[in-house]
């Protein structure tokens, strides 16, 4: 996924309907965890009342494998990410956990402490502290989801 911090972004050509947003070609796991090589995606005109009032270039589509988030999500569910958004409290986020990429419930329960946890149970809770900052990556907040069916 490179440097978080440097998400290309295209011209857009944007009407009152519709806006493009990108799509990566990557996953994010709600599992075990994907490697995260690839970035150069697709794009996607989708209708304007749908998306958050965000700007386009923060925004991105991701594609969920695995069933750790079920029932909420699970393998080829498609989910709109607010791009680089920090932690922005409690919710579902996309995470680089040690060069992997994860779709997962971030919680924070200190000033450097984090619960990460799937709503399948039968995954266990993961706690990240400030000695686990090197591994851990925000990417950002997940705002809609796309079922597949």
């Amino acid at each position: 996924f490179g440097n978080i911090d440097e998400v290309k972004t295209e011209e857009v050509i944007r009407d009152d309907n519709y806006r493009v947003i990108r799509k990566f070609d990557t996953e994010a796991s709600g599992g075990a965890g994907t490697l995260t090589t690839d970035e150069t995606g697709e794009t996607i005109s989708v209708i304007t009342e749908w998306l958050p009032k965000l700007p386009d270039q923060n925004l991105a589509f991701i594609t969920v494998v695995g069933d750790s988030m079920s029932p909420l999500m699970g393998s080829g569910d498609t989910i709109l990410v607010h791009m680089n958004s920090g932690f922005l409290g409690d919710g579902v986020y996309v995470l680089r956990l040690w060069e992997s990429l994860h779709v997962k419930r971030v919680q924070r329960v200190a000033q450097d402490e984090y619960r990460i946890v799937s709503d399948n149970p039968i995954y266990k809770d993961l706690t990240i502290t400030a000695d686990d900052s090197d591994g851990f990556i925000i990417v950002g907040r997940v705002v809609r989801l796309v079922k597949a069916l």
